[in-house]
């Protein structure tokens, strides 16, 4: 089993964009901002607005002006007018969003005493509406991305039954920002999701294995957050 340490994992850096619309990042910064920036101020209340409101669809336009990063990298968004992706760096981070609608007898509290204990969870916070985000270290590999979400997906899953989005299976995924002053980061050795040695690591490339190619429609469509 693999590990590393958080310190090292938390001085990786990602994108950050103004919210979903720019195709071209704002910054690039380190992770352990990003979840400053979550437990900050920042945006607490914009998201105790979301929370607050009744309305799924009013609910899902406000959390459209958040801000949100590109977890598993540094690079921009693609351009459906463009064939060739831009460059992507992966950060050897993933995104693991647990939504309250694909798990709707999720105890939000509880779960996060059970998530906290183990290993494998570099850090934990509330996502702007009450789900629950994770991010756990994979392998720094575009080629190995795919694999390495569908392993943690079904450790999560067999573990404590929970069901993860299936967006951030896509590297470019954002992740919007949220407000839980609660956040928790880890800080000391995390065990890596690492998929089978089958699946060849590639490094830091954005070229896609045939098992992991997908058409840019699809891709863009992926890149957009519903946590």
């Amino acid at each position: 089993m693999t590990a590393i340490r958080a310190e090292e994992l938390l001085g990786r850096k990602i994108s950050r964009f103004k919210n979903v619309r720019p195709l071209k990042r704002s910054l690039d910064y380190s992770l352990r901002k990003f979840l400053g920036e979550v437990q900050g101020t920042s945006h607490k209340i914009l998201v105790q607005k979301i929370r607050k409101e009744p309305c799924e669809k009013k609910q899902k336009a406000l959390k459209r002006s958040l801000p949100g990063v590109m977890l598993s990298g540094v690079g921009d968004r693609n351009d459906p007018k463009k064939k060739e992706e831009p460059d992507f760096d992966h950060s050897g981070l993933l995104q693991m969003d647990f939504d309250n609608s694909d798990n709707p007898e999720l105890d939000v509290e509880a779960m996060l005493k059970e998530l906290k204990k183990d290993t494998h969870l570099l850090a934990l916070f509330l996502s702007p509406r009450r789900g629950i985000k994770a991010v756990v270290p994979i392998p720094q590999s575009v080629d190995q991305h795919r694999d390495s979400f569908e392993m943690a997906s079904a450790y999560f899953r067999q573990t404590y039954g929970l069901v993860a989005d299936e967006l951030p299976k896509n590297h470019r995924s954002l992740c919007f920002l949220s407000h839980d002053p609660d956040a928790f980061v880890r800080d000391d050795l995390v065990q890596m999701f690492v998929p089978d040695s089958s699946s060849q690591l590639q490094g830091n490339t954005v070229t896609q294995s045939h098992s992991n190619a997908v058409t840019q429609i699809r891709s863009n469509a992926q890149e957009y957050p519903r946590g």
